[in-house]
């Protein structure tokens, strides 16, 4: 396994990471657990998750399992907390949750101190540990483009974007001088979003975000174009999620989706990676694997692997067999005609799945 330094950071993460949002929804806790113990045993020590987990967010009767899960898989293995990296995530306002990660969030009114501080002190609970290693805000909290969308269209907020943004920096570093977080950083950020974060906690001396958590993968290269010289040349790495476009570059969805997965269970919520565009693009990059006789899911992830501002790829699973398929792409050589090639295929495909 190969280990990158965080940046300001006494941390070292595994270029793998293991995703753990289909923990208490698609994969039982023997299942989860069974994950957890294979990540470890193949050198990933980076285990991310999120106050929101398991995903889809509206199943009501399992909020916050995979938390617990993990929580209780540390507990029952004795695991030495000190030999992992635990990245969880507070969420922003969402309606439908807001009874069960509350407390009393309502859809329009921003992420407050008084929420964050709550949300770390049941993250804390749940996960049996006593700190987080990296706390991130799982979305920006204004009007912007995020989750699927390229475009923006400006649309005034009835709050102080600037003050908000600061009143959550010195809330990260109120949890910092507690030891009930290590660092903290952001998710599903742009770049203006990530930039004003770095401005305002230079200018008030306040800790910077020292990792952001974005989609990036074949389907989605929107992450080059303004956030990856931020991430170099401000030394904040990429932990990407979405890789294999949740399971679609694998190549098995391409003639329907495959019983009881999540497209089949839920096509309607991952649409952004179901369009003819993004399938499409899917067929042309699993015919190029297969010319060059590697597999397709570690065809993509070997890309982003290789991406100079990536610090870590997240990759989830809801088997272990795809889990091992996953770890085995850190030995996929790409060449550089391959590489040519999935050039020639986004310049046709830019953005199927943003």
């Amino acid at each position: 396994m190969k280990y990158n330094k965080i940046y300001n950071t006494n941390l070292k993460t595994s270029l793998l990471s293991l995703g753990t949002m289909t923990f208490g929804a698609q994969n039982n806790f023997q299942e989860s657990s069974q994950m957890l113990d294979m990540a470890i045993d193949n050198g990933i020590n980076f285990i991310d998750t999120a106050e929101l987990y398991p995903s889809p967010a509206d199943e009501h009767h399992n909020a916050h399992h995979t938390e617990m899960f993990i929580g209780k898989w540390m507990k029952n293995n004795k695991i030495n907390r000190d030999n992992l990296v635990i990245v969880s995530k507070v969420m922003g306002p969402m309606s439908q949750l807001n009874e069960l990660v509350g407390p009393a969030r309502v859809c329009i009114n921003p992420l407050s101190g008084e929420t964050i501080k709550s949300s770390v002190d049941k993250i804390l609970s749940r996960l049996n540990t006593n700190y987080i290693d990296i706390l991130l805000v799982h979305w920006p909290l204004r009007n912007s483009n995020f989750f699927g969308k390229l475009g923006y269209v400006h649309q005034q907020e009835d709050f102080d974007v600037n003050k908000h943004i600061q009143s959550t920096i010195e809330t990260m570093n109120e949890l910092i001088e507690s030891g009930k977080i290590r660092h903290y950083g952001v998710s599903n950020e742009t770049a203006w979003g990530l930039m004003k974060y770095i401005q305002i906690a230079d200018k008030e001396n306040l800790p910077r975000p020292v990792v952001c958590q974005n989609p990036y993968s074949l389907l989605n290269r929107s992450y080059e174009v303004g956030m990856a010289e931020i991430s170099i040349r401000e030394k904040i790495g990429l932990m990407a999620y979405s890789v294999i476009g949740g399971g679609i570059l694998t190549g098995k969805h391409i003639n329907g989706f495959v019983k009881n997965s999540r497209y089949d269970l839920r096509p309607d919520y991952y649409s952004r990676y179901t369009n003819k565009e993004s399938l499409d693009a899917t067929n042309e990059y699993v015919n190029l694997a297969k010319k060059y006789n590697i597999c397709p899911a570690q065809m993509a992830i070997s890309f982003v692997n290789n991406q100079q501002f990536i610090l870590s790829t997240i990759t989830g699973s809801t088997k272990t067999k795809h889990l091992q398929s996953y770890i085995d792409s850190l030995s996929a050589d790409l060449p550089n005609e391959l590489l040519t090639e999935i050039e020639q295929i986004h310049r046709k495909f830019t953005y199927p799945s943003p």
